[in-house]
């Protein structure tokens, strides 16, 4: 349900700024915004998680409720205001669900299950997003039948509060130790990981590109091509249902050698967007119209398979680059950039170069993580809870580990 209130009016967007009588950059700010509302929430939400899971869950659920009425009541009034503060309340709620993707696999599910578990949170949140590229163009044709839409889904993420309540079992997780490591402490002990932050920021970036591709799909394929949400709702539902699919599949089982299947994506990602860049370059337009619109739709569903399936695997891999540190910490730490990322970049990349900007990005996370390993930091033998499943560390893993220990030390 969340992943639908953040596509209500980047999947329609020339109806949705005539509504409110604003432009498509606006526009795209009721998705941008929500992704920047999750930072300062996550802080709250992470020091929480350990403690008091269940409201945080709760006020996931709550505000997820609000932000859908909200959203319905500005679009009946023309409100703009009031439509950015149901952006705030979604991106609220959605930080509680970024906080929590490696949380729910660890004390919910058994370790043979976990990365499965973390991909499936992670992936049923994409799953809404597909959802309503496809539903949203595909009902809305006027203003009165976008309030229609509007209305029915706050009535569902009403019910869903009562799910919520009636559904989750708290008793079914994982005992949390009486005395949980303060902030402070995880914190320190998580910058004592130099690997840990080398990936997380590589990782951060092919998952800000893919939160930024369905929200500026619309506009960029609307001011290159000239198509119509008809076209855009296909290559949307291509890019985000081939994730999600991609993403299963890739965590049925764990991956024998994770890092390995990780570059990969990285690359064939890079490849894809590049490719749907040079599709909608003026030169292109020598192909046949539709060849070229099948080769973008492909290209997106590439694009899609490999950065949105991606993510489930990558928050369990660079969580074990931490060990010790609470997976609310490791696993949030990436979300939290995430988030910020593809805020700033749903922004910046609304424009003909959009495609072309994210390809660049995710060319150089790849080349940095190839560096890394250059220069031993993120070597494939250097990590043994990641890939292989090898008796003790070596001597790289000691000393970030007793580098960490010391911080926790000082910090107490």
């Amino acid at each position: 349900m969340n992943g639908m209130l953040f596509m209500d009016f980047v999947s329609v967007s020339d109806l949705s700024a005539a509504a409110f009588g604003v432009t498509l950059v606006e526009v795209a700010t009721t998705y941008s915004f929500g992704l920047l509302a999750t930072l300062p929430m996550s802080f709250l939400w992470m020091y929480m998680l350990p403690k008091r899971s269940y409201w945080v869950f709760a006020s996931g659920a709550v505000f997820n409720a609000v932000g859908a009425w909200l959203r319905w009541w500005s679009l009946v009034q023309g409100n703009w205001p009031v439509c950015m503060l149901s952006t705030v309340c979604i991106g609220v709620s959605f930080a509680t669900f970024c906080m929590s993707f490696v949380v729910i696999g660890e004390r919910w599910f058994p370790p043979e299950q976990q990365t499965f578990a973390t991909s499936a949170a992670v992936q049923a949140n994409y799953a809404g997003w597909c959802f309503a590229a496809f539903i949203i163009p595909t009902v809305v044709k006027t203003h009165a039948d976008h309030e229609r839409f509007m209305l029915a889904q706050a009535v569902a993420a009403a019910i869903g509060v009562v799910l919520f309540a009636l559904c989750h079992d708290e008793g079914a997780a994982k005992a949390q130790p009486n005395e949980t490591p303060s902030v402070c402490k995880n914190i320190q002990a998580l910058c004592g990981y130099r690997s840990y932050w080398g990936k997380a920021a590589s990782y951060a970036i092919l998952g800000a590109v893919s939160y930024t591709i369905p929200a500026v799909q619309d506009a960029v394929l609307a001011q290159t091509l000239h198509v119509t949400p008809e076209f855009t709702k296909w290559s949307d539902v291509a890019f985000i249902l081939s994730g999600v699919v991609s993403g299963l599949v890739l965590s049925a089982r764990e991956p024998k050698r994770p890092k390995l299947l990780i570059k990969i994506l990285f690359l064939v990602c890079a490849g894809a967007l590049a490719l749907s860049a040079a599709l909608i370059l003026p030169p292109a337009g020598r192909l046949p119209e539709t060849l070229r619109r099948c080769m973008l739709v492909f290209a997106m569903a590439i694009a899609g398979a490999s950065s949105l399936g991606f993510l489930g695997i990558a928050l369990i891999q660079v969580s074990r680059e931490a060990p010790g540190v609470a997976e609310a910490y490791s696993g949030g730490a990436v979300e939290w950039f995430v988030q910020a990322g593809g805020g700033l970049l749903s922004v910046v990349a609304v424009n003909t170069h959009g495609f072309l900007v994210c390809a660049v990005l995710v060319a150089a996370a790849l080349a940095f993580l190839l560096g890394m390993d250059c220069l031993g930091a993120g070597s494939e033998d250097g990590n043994p809870s990641a890939d292989d499943d090898l008796p003790g560390e070596n001597a790289s893993r000691e000393e970030e580990t007793e580098t960490a220990s010391e911080a926790e030390t000082a910090c107490a």
